[in-house]
């Protein structure tokens, strides 16, 4: 599916929550064919946003148009805490975010580019 790549001003917004709100990740993992059971590698490529104001991370959704929108409410270890609102993205989106949010990013640079090199 063709994604519309936000203006400038949003992408720098954007990697600006993600470098204060959010993870990227990239690791392998194992997991079982629901066929035969056998075991088999494979990467788990994510990046997820959370936030307790459900208003900006619906305006996440809103300028990408795209990733999983949830919310979750607290469990009983979270002493205090509040619902979050999540915008989580994986793979291919993943790797999509890493090529627009990679030049505006400071805190997450690293990790973006661990992403843009496992597709390179």
């Amino acid at each position: 599916m063709k994604r519309k790549k936000p203006s400038e001003t949003d992408l720098a917004y954007l990697a600006g929550l993600f470098d204060g709100e959010g993870h990227v990740g990239i690791r392998k993992t194992k997991r079982k064919t629901s066929s035969n059971k056998r075991t088999y590698q494979c990467w788990d490529i994510r990046a997820e946003i959370s936030m307790t104001h459900q208003e900006t991370i619906k305006s996440v959704k809103d300028i990408l148009g795209f990733g999983s929108f949830n919310h979750r409410l607290p469990i009983k270890s979270w002493i205090g805490k509040q619902e979050q609102w999540r915008m989580r993205f994986a793979n291919h989106d993943t790797w999509l975010l890493a090529t627009w949010l990679y030049p505006f990013a400071k805190t997450k640079k690293l990790e973006w580019e661990k992403v843009l090199n496992h597709y390179a």
